[in-house]
């Protein structure tokens, strides 16, 4: 009685065809995660800087009901707030309509300047 032999496995060539799959996508894959990190820490900074910007112009509209007297000017100032120093940039400017002002508050990042900025809020105070 002859036994049948049958041989499973994978030949060399498949082995290193595989393997030169695994060695284009790999890279590729890595920089995605990496891109996706660094995408997710902008976002976070973007979100933070959102939230100081709305904060401040709470803090306008609180000050108005409280004094009855409208922010005129410039002013800036920093705050810490989710681990980071931040700074803030606050304009009071005028409108065609009397009466009627427009906040804009910027927020960067560190000691950055207003024009590099994460996030810019406007709104409008009547005097």
């Amino acid at each position: 009685m002859k036994m049948k032999t049958e041989q499973r496995g994978f030949t060399l060539i498949e082995v290193m065809v595989a393997l030169v799959i695994v060695s284009v996508a790999l890279p590729a894959l890595l920089f995605e995660v990496q891109n996706q990190a660094s995408h997710t820490g902008y976002l976070r900074d973007k979100a933070v800087a959102q939230w100081i910007a709305q904060n401040k112009m709470t803090e306008l509209r609180v000050l108005r009901e409280l004094n009855d007297q409208v922010f005129k000017g410039t002013a800036s100032g920093e705050v810490e707030m989710a681990g980071a120093d931040w700074t803030w940039y606050l304009e009071a400017l005028d409108t065609e309509v009397d009466g009627i002002k427009r906040m804009e508050v910027s927020v960067s990042l560190g000691q950055a300047e207003r024009e590099e900025a994460l996030v810019t809020l406007a709104g409008f105070i009547h005097e």
